[in-house]
């Protein structure tokens, strides 16, 4: 069943709160797929070679469900890496 709803997600990144909004229409499932990802990214974004493929390996899912979740939220794997090491350079300075 999909259902529509406005998402937010938090991830602590350094002092810093990172908060996403997102209006999605997507099942439970996808939703919760976005939340370790959003997570996984806040825990590990500061490993070199971190790939969307890594993250798929540790979430357990395949490749393109990473992809999708990233369309799905109108981003990229990449750019939600930068914001958060963006954000964590931020409170470093």
């Amino acid at each position: 069943m999909a259902i529509h709803q406005i998402s937010f997600f938090v991830v602590w990144v350094g002092k810093e709160v990172f908060v996403r909004f997102v209006l999605q229409r997507q099942s439970a499932a996808t939703n919760d797929l976005a939340n370790r990802l959003h997570l996984y990214i806040g825990q590990n974004f500061r490993v070199d070679n971190i790939t969307p493929s890594f993250a798929a390996n540790a979430l357990g899912c395949s490749l393109w469900n990473i992809h999708k979740i990233c369309q799905n939220m109108g981003t990229t794997f990449g750019k939600l890496l930068l914001e958060a090491r963006l954000s964590a350079a931020f409170n470093i300075g």
